[in-house]
């Protein structure tokens, strides 16, 4: 069930042309709260409102009215806005990595990878390994 505050961010959402954080600092809710939009957007309450009031079905109607409309502009806005408060169109997320090797030298390589065989060889010796599967029988590491 939606609360009263919801109600009217929502309102306030449709006044103000989309945006959430206005409406809802519009609405009553603290500077704060509005920094995080998604504690409100992402409420049952908030999605029973969009869903009465913006409905897949009205996006639909609006959707194909715009085909036939002369002022396109003004209705293809409003559809735009009313997709991305539904949440239609797709994230896009950045993923970063990070190669530690990337910049060392083939030495400073060959020194990382003696380190690592090494370990490899304390590990060895501290457990039963049976090579044929790499199964790991035992195991006492304490020693490592």
């Amino acid at each position: 069930m939606s609360t009263i505050k919801q109600k009217i961010a929502i309102a306030k959402l449709v006044e103000n042309g989309g945006n959430v954080n206005k409406a809802m600092v519009s609405a009553g809710y603290s500077r704060t709260t509005a920094k995080t939009p998604k504690k409100l957007t992402e409420s049952l309450g908030w999605k029973e409102l969009v869903e009465k009031y913006l409905s897949e079905e009205k996006l639909m109607k609006t959707h194909l009215s715009l085909l036939n409309s002369s002022n396109w502009r003004a209705r293809a806005n409003a559809l735009d806005k009313a997709y991305k408060i539904l949440g239609k169109y797709i994230k896009q997320v950045r993923f970063t990595t990070y190669d530690e090797f990337a910049d060392l030298t083939d030495e400073e390589l060959d020194i990382k990878l003696a380190e690592l065989e090494e370990k490899i060889a304390r590990f060895k010796k501290y457990t039963k390994v049976d090579d044929t599967n790499l199964g790991i029988s035992s195991l006492s590491l304490n020693n490592l």
